[in-house]
């Protein structure tokens, strides 16, 4: 009896050990650059990113501590060492960033396959995720909670989605299935009560259980699908709820950053500034509400990011800003090389715009009715200008045409009444039509042309209706002139008089009536010449300088 108690007491000792040891086991094999690894293969050389601990054994917890956890942008590597092995990383295992409060944004390199149940949930800081085209699954539950998502494109490739992955992501608007998804989980869109955009372009509509979309409004939803499958989608269960069903063609931009919308061309590289919506199929806006419009003084960026990609703009696209009306300047960036229709129409409010030096063409009635612009100077490498470009821009008074201009398209200028200034570079009077004027008063216009070509411009149509050609160098000149604001005072003067806005050293000379010079000085080196006149007899005097002349009258 005695012997037994003694055995019964050493495995219970044994045991207790065998316990303790495995509760001080680590849930994960190493750490490297903030993140928690786990073998997966040994053979293989994979590995998926893990939690710190094992939350079922820590009451809920997969990380010991705040500081322990990954945070802001986190990026999943491909490969990662470890003990003089490269492990390449193969799966985002469950819970691996559940509770990450402060993770912000996370990309996911090529390679993984998986994600695991619940691995982003409750993230409420992380507004992106770029996602790999090697990912097969996201597990139930995957990103339940992340409120602060706005936009996910899932990956081609992906084929499973798990259960309530996208859960309660209420700020979630627009979606993209790729058409490798064959399997949906239940409610895996529930309670996305933002979700207005969603892009499914499986060619068969999937099958999905009835709660997919519970408590989502499906009426404010738009569902793009692919064109010949737009009639399926009508009929099928659950998608033909979706009120408004268009074809994907139709999905009018992909992302949308600091205001602008964007959407990406084919090599997806390269992004155009886009509208919210397409005119022509929502009578006429290009946004759905007026605070969706740009507003104000925007830069367009040389480069925009998503996603974790990087695109080049390299245009401004069909109807980008039309319509927005408290719009008063914008700056275009460097790589841009066209700007298309109707890309600034109706924007009153309208005063500046800086052209880079790579714009190649503008498109048809881009500046359609910008009543508030003033002037515009087009870059040299600009090739060609479409029809109605500028009409209707009524207080546009001074224009610079680039000498690498060589094509007109018909009215451009037409209805700007208050053009008075224009400066033609091109050596070769450009070939226009008749009607590029049309309602421009030629005889209130200075026409500028290179000195070589005066008498080109004189002789060539429409251009000769110009009745006040002058070259080039005349133009700098009268610019001079304008710029050079002398002012003469007191006057009438009694014992000196100031002169003001001058060249340094320029020569003043005093003049009386018969054209005897009486008197000459030069402007200090603030521009100003003072001339005594109190030894002069009463009576009217000129006073004279480069590109001026003024009456003095001396009492």
């Amino acid at each position: 009896m005695k012997r037994n108690v003694l055995l019964l007491g050493f495995l219970i000792a044994l045991l207790s050990l065998s316990t303790q040891a495995f509760a001080q086991r680590k849930y994960y094999d190493f750490k490297s650059g903030g993140l928690y690894y786990k073998i997966a293969s040994v053979v293989k050389k994979q590995v998926i990113v893990t939690s710190e601990q094992d939350m079922a054994r820590h009451n809920g917890h997969p990380y010991s501590s705040n500081d322990n956890k990954p945070k802001g942008g986190v990026k999943v590597p491909k490969v990662v060492s470890y003990n003089g092995s490269v492990f390449n990383v193969v799966g985002i295992g469950q819970n691996a960033f559940l509770g990450c409060d402060d993770l912000t944004s996370v990309i996911v390199s090529r390679g993984v396959k998986s994600i695991g149940r619940k691995a982003f949930a409750f993230n409420e800081k992380l507004t992106s995720i770029t996602l790999p085209k090697t990912l097969k699954s996201i597990g139930a539950g995957g990103f339940n909670g992340c409120v602060s998502l706005s936009s996910i494109k899932l990956p081609d490739g992906l084929e499973n989605i798990g259960s309530y992955a996208f859960i309660r992501c209420t700020k979630l608007k627009f979606v993209e299935i790729p058409k490798t998804v064959t399997t949906f989980g239940s409610g895996v869109f529930e309670d996305c009560k933002g979700l207005r955009e969603l892009k499914c372009l499986p060619v068969q509509p999937p099958v999905v259980n009835a709660n997919i979309f519970s408590r989502v409004d499906k009426s404010k939803v738009k569902l793009y699908v692919p064109t010949a499958s737009r009639a399926k989608y009508k009929q099928a269960q659950v998608w033909k709820d979706f009120t408004n069903i268009l074809n994907v063609e139709e999905a009018y931009y992909t992302f949308k950053k600091d205001g602008i919308y964007y959407k990406v061309v084919a090599d997806e590289k390269q992004a155009i500034v886009t509208s919210e919506q397409n005119p022509n199929i929502n009578f006429g806006k290009a946004y759905s509400l007026s605070s969706n419009k740009p507003k104000g003084t925007i830069k367009i960026p040389k480069v925009v990011s998503h996603n974790g990609s990087e695109f080049k703009v390299v245009a401004l696209g069909k109807y980008a800003f039309l319509g927005c009306s408290e719009l008063t300047s914008i700056v275009l960036p460097e790589g841009m090389i066209s700007i298309e229709n109707y890309a600034f129409a109706r924007n009153t409010k309208l005063k500046s715009i800086q052209f880079p030096k790579t714009l190649k063409n503008i498109g048809a009635s881009v500046f359609n009715g910008c009543s508030s612009l003033t002037s515009i100077e087009f870059p040299e490498g600009l090739v060609g200008i479409k029809n109605y470009a500028f009409i209707r821009c009524a207080n546009l008074s001074t224009v610079i045409i680039p000498a690498s201009l060589t094509e007109f398209g018909y009215g451009v200028f037409q209805e700007c009444k208050g053009l008075r200034e224009l400066k033609c570079l091109p050596e070769q009077p450009p070939v226009i039509n008749t009607n590029v004027f049309q309602g421009v008063d030629k005889s209130k216009v200075r026409l500028y042309v290179p000195t070589a070509s005066l008498a080109k411009y004189k002789g060539a149509q429409v251009w000769k209706d110009f009745t006040n050609i002058k070259t080039l160098e005349q133009g700098m000149a009268v610019e001079a002139l304008e710029r050079l604001e002398v002012r003469v005072y007191p006057n009438p003067a009694q014992v000196f008089v100031e002169v003001t806005g001058l060249e340094v050293s320029q020569e003043v000379k005093l003049f009386n009536l018969e054209g005897l010079l009486l008197l000459s000085c030069r402007a200090n080196a603030e521009g100003v010449a003072v001339i005594p006149v109190d030894h002069f007899a009463k009576g009217l005097y000129v006073l004279q300088g480069k590109n001026f002349s003024e009456k003095l009258i001396i009492r």
